[in-house]
C-alpha cells in the first residue's frame, strides 16, 4: 500500500513539475520573459506561488525545465556495486551524463531547449552554471567512494577532479557530434567518445 501511495505522489509531483514548465515556456514564447512572471506561471498552472517555489528556484529554471541536480540512486548504486571494476573514467562519464539527464526535463528535449536558448540567449549563462553544479555534485560523489580512491594513487582529490573534468570534455565532445545523444536512454552511447579520448591519452 505504501509503495502504491509513494508511486502516486511521484506521478503527481511529475505532473505538477511538467505543468509548471509548460506554463512557463508557453508564457515566455507568447510574451517574452517579462510576461513569464512567477505569479503568471503559477496562475496558468493552477497552483500557488508557494507551490511554484517548491519545484523551481526561479522563472528561468521553470522555462528551461531545470531542477536541482541529483545523481539518480540506481545509477549511483550500479556505478559502485562491482568492486573489481576499475574503469573510473567510464564511471565518471556515466555519472555525469545520468545527473545531467535527471536535472533537465525540458519538454521536447534538446530541440525544444535549443529553441528557447536561441530566442533567449541569456539562458546560456544559467545552463553553464547548472553544468558546473552538476560537475561539483559528481565530484562530491566520487570523492566519497573509497572503492574509487583507496590506495590507487596519491592525491585522490586531484585525481577525482581530473576525472570529472575529462568526463565533462567527453560529454561535450559526444554532444557536439550528436546533440540528441543526451536523450538516449543507454549510457553506452557515450562509449565511442570515451574510446576516442583514451586513444588520444595513449598517444600523448
Amino acid at each position: 500500500m505504501q509503495t502504491v501511495e509513494s508511486g502516486l505522489r511521484q506521478r503527481q509531483r511529475l505532473e505538477t513539475l511538467r505543468g509548471l514548465h509548460l506554463a512557463a515556456s508557453e508564457l515566455a514564447e507568447e510574451g517574452g520573459l517579462a510576461a513569464a512572471t512567477v505569479d503568471a506561471i503559477a496562475d496558468r498552472a493552477e497552483v500557488s506561488r508557494r507551490t511554484f517555489f517548491n519545484y523551481f528556484a526561479s522563472k528561468e529554471d521553470a522555462i528551461l525545465g531545470l531542477v536541482p541536480p541529483r545523481v539518480p540512486d540506481e545509477v549511483l548504486e550500479s556505478s559502485f556495486e562491482d568492486s573489481t571494476d576499475t574503469d573510473d573514467l567510464r564511471r565518471a562519464v556515466h555519472l555525469l551524463v545520468a545527473t545531467a539527464r535527471a536535472s533537465r526535463m525540458t519538454e521536447g528535449g534538446y530541440a525544444r531547449r535549443r529553441e528557447l536558448v536561441d530566442r533567449f540567449p541569456e539562458f546560456n549563462h544559467r545552463l553553464k552554471r547548472q553544468a558546473q553544479e552538476i560537475q561539483e555534485l559528481v565530484l562530491d560523489q566520487l570523492t566519497e567512494q573509497d572503492s574509487l580512491l583507496s590506495g590507487r594513487v596519491e592525491g585522490p582529490l586531484d585525481r577525482a577532479r581530473a576525472l570529472v573534468l575529462m568526463a565533462a570534455s567527453i560529454m561535450r565532445f559526444a554532444y557536439e557530434s550528436d546533440p540528441r545523444i543526451l536523450e538516449e536512454e543507454n549510457l553506452s552511447a557515450f562509449d565511442h567518445s570515451i574510446s576516442v579520448f583514451r586513444s588520444l591519452l595513449k598517444e600523448a
